[in-house]
């Protein structure tokens, strides 16, 4: 949002919907939960949003996350539900399927100029699952798909040389993944 109003921004991706990803979505404005980026697209995971919509997934702790930081981008229709298939949603960008952490966890892939760099959400936690890729987080809500989405981000970013970007690693983030025979290594950039 550098330089930008809140009204300005055009599009929000979301990897999943756990509260630390979507808690920021809306704010609490004349007694309601109001769209922080009213004119926004919000592009999340398909599979999460119809779990946490449908009835008998209320009682979930989770759901009142939803309620009042994605609903109400479903109800005043700004929402986009997406499937990670690759498809380009916006150009240069394609949502990855990597679940594990979440139900539909998502990781984003944005191309131009010839480069490269993924978003991986929360496929990992911190520098340490790069080195130990069999380590899962306490929260990685299925631990086996979670271990396979985090060695196909690894393999894919060394691979394409990509920029990676991670929500929780300390620092600043962002970093470069690279591959000996062995092992995977982080750099940070």
């Amino acid at each position: 949002m550098l330089g930008r109003d809140a009204d300005q921004v055009d599009f929000v991706l979301s990897t999943h919907l756990h509260v630390d990803h979507v808690g920021w979505n809306t704010r609490w404005v004349n007694n309601q939960w109001t769209p922080t980026f009213p004119n926004a697209r919000h592009f999340m995971p398909q599979r999460e949003q119809k779990y946490f919509a449908s009835p008998e997934n209320r009682n979930d702790p989770r759901y009142c996350v939803y309620e009042d930081s994605v609903l109400p981008f479903i109800e005043s229709r700004r929402a986009e539900l997406v499937i990670a298939d690759s498809t380009e949603i916006i150009e240069g960008l394609r949502f990855l399927s990597t679940p594990g952490h979440s139900l539909d966890h998502m990781s984003i892939v944005l191309e131009s100029r010839g480069e490269k760099a993924i978003f991986g959400g929360d496929v990992m936690h911190h520098p340490l699952q790069v080195y130990f890729p069999r380590l899962n987080s306490i929260y990685c809500e299925s631990a086996h798909p979670a271990r396979s989405s985090r060695r196909f981000v690894l393999e894919y970013a060394a691979e394409y040389q990509a920029t990676y970007f991670s929500t929780h690693f300390p620092e600043s983030s962002v970093g470069r993944i690279s591959r000996s025979a062995k092992a995977f290594k982080w750099s940070y950039l």
